[in-house]
Order: C-alpha cells, then structure tokens, then sequence
C-alpha cells in the first residue's frame, strides 16, 4: 500500500475513532435505536482503535518523509486485480 494512502486511512480513522470516543455521538445514535447499554464496553475497544489510528498516521509520515520520491512509485510497479 502507498504511503499516502496509509495516511488517508490512518488520518480517516483517528478522526472517526475520536469522533466515537470524545464526543456524545455514539450514545445519541445508539439511544434512537434503544442499545445504550451495549455501550458499557466499547471503551475497551474504542482507545485501541485510536491508538493503533495514531500510531498508522504517525509511521505513514515517516514513510513519506524518509524518502518523498519512494512514496510515490510505491504500488506503481506492481498489478493488483
């Protein structure tokens, strides 16, 4: 995978993943649907997810950084289908 694709995904995902753990949005959802109490662990999974986002954004920019002209002929080479 391309490193600037690593940062879109890691960049999309950090974002998403703070959005669910920072911010009363998943409890305003799940409320509407009646699942609030399903809620009760998603804690457990939601801080490894921005960890594991945060630590793809931070390698994918140092891939970049290393060596700008490699991130661009990443994947060009070869034919995935």
């Amino acid at each position: 995978m391309k490193p600037r694709d690593l940062l879109r995904v890691g960049i999309t995902g950090t974002v998403l993943t703070g959005i669910c753990c920072f911010t009363p949005f998943l409890i305003t959802v799940f409320s509407v649907f009646g699942v609030v109490s399903w809620l009760a662990w998603t804690d457990f999974v939601l801080f490894p997810m921005l960890g594991a986002f945060l630590i793809l954004t931070i390698y994918s920019i140092k891939r970049i950084r290393r060596d700008p002209a490699a991130s661009e002929r990443d994947g060009e080479g070869s034919s995935s289908s």
